[in-house]
């Protein structure tokens, strides 16, 4: 009711609740949605880095994992398999 009452018999454009030209608008709405693409291109772009970098350490690790595995499946080699060396062996 305030806001009714405050423009209702004020046929000029001096009320603080004056209704802004179309074009306004429109620009208004154009420059707002610019803004909104242009963020939502770069949340994409950092989205698409963040998953690729993840990737990337996913398979690492699973490298690692996997080298792991098969390292503590094999059984060791003995010394007289050319297994364990020692320092002084190689003089």
């Amino acid at each position: 009711m305030g806001a009714q009452e405050s423009i209702g018999d004020d046929s000029d454009l001096t009320t603080f609740l004056a209704t802004p030209s179309s074009v306004t608008t429109d620009e208004v709405t154009g420059a707002v949605q610019y803004v909104v693409d242009k963020i939502r291109n770069h949340i994409v772009t950092e989205a698409l880095i963040s998953t690729g970098i993840l990737l990337v350490y996913v398979i690492i690790v699973l490298i690692g994992v996997i080298r792991a595995l098969v390292g503590m499946a094999m059984p060791d080699k003995g010394r007289g398999e050319g297994g364990m060396r020692y320092t002084g062996d190689a003089r």
